[in-house]
């Protein structure tokens, strides 16, 4: 249970608090929360620490563009960097199972400092999660949560996060663009798009435009960069998170695409 605490602290040390808050609400009063739990031993609950840990985990395998090539078995490995500091989380996600109902399992992992923490879940066509299945790190025993689902739930770990519409992706585009990494080479599509109202398309006199430019960049604030290609399961290959007025950068990238995963946890 204790190693859940290290991946979110390490994401927060690396990454800055408020560079994950403006990507997934809560990581920075769950950190907080933690760091006034008394010496006597952390005391978090299993579904918490979860919630935790899968809101993390979709900012970092850049989560919204889509599922649908993911393929029973197939996975892709990300490596996450702080551009500042150089220090690297590796995460992973792959599809393990199609159920004759409609559901599927999947498999979540981070490793930190070369510890993996782990766990396997089941969604619905709906993508709430049902159950989520994980070994107990401090007698190995395999553990299972049941999550209730309810219409007005506001739970990260409910399967509430919106995947972008692809009718959307012109408003973003910047064009084509080669991208290689240690997974391949691959031809995407490079989407930006930050937290200002700024008309990137509207005409301006030369005046008009150094005054409406000086105002954007004055007010800007969070910067997102996306590169989609359907290649890579998730649609996404590299993103880059930037916190301007924090000056911290998070890049992610995929490193390796892989069939052969399978249930650790006797999930199915």
């Amino acid at each position: 249970m204790k190693r859940i605490l290290l991946i979110v602290l390490t994401i927060a040390s690396i990454f800055g608090c408020s560079t994950i808050e403006s990507a997934i609400g809560g990581i920075n009063s769950a950190v907080s929360d933690m760091g006034r739990e008394s010496s006597e031993g952390i005391r978090l609950g299993p579904e918490f620490e979860f919630s935790i840990f899968y809101a993390t985990h979709m900012l970092l395998v850049g989560y919204g563009f889509g599922d649908d090539n993911f393929r029973e078995g197939k996975g892709v490995t990300w490596s996450v960097a702080n551009e500042k500091s150089g220090e690297e989380l590796i995460v992973k996600r792959a599809l393990l199972k199609d159920m004759s109902d409609g559901t599927t399992w999947w498999y979540l992992s981070s490793i930190v400092d070369g510890e993996d923490q782990f766990y396997e879940m089941l969604i619905d066509k709906e993508m709430n999660i049902l159950k989520v299945r994980y070994r107990d790190q401090d007698n190995g025993v395999i553990k299972e949560i049941l999550l209730e689902q309810s219409g007005d739930s506001d739970s990260d770990a409910e399967g509430d996060s919106e995947m972008m519409d692809p009718h959307d992706y012109g408003k973003y585009s910047t064009g084509q663009e080669t991208i290689k990494t240690k997974a391949g080479s691959f031809k995407t599509e490079h989407l930006i798009y930050d937290d200002n109202e700024y008309d990137h398309d509207k005409e301006y006199d030369d005046d008009e435009y150094d005054d409406d430019k000086k105002e954007y960049d004055d007010d800007l604030e969070y910067k997102y960069e996306y590169w989609l290609t359907d290649k890579v399961p998730g649609g996404v290959v590299k993103y880059i998170y930037e916190n301007i007025s924090e000056n911290e950068t998070m890049s992610g990238e995929v490193i390796d695409i892989r069939s052969g995963y399978k249930t650790q946890l006797e999930s199915y």
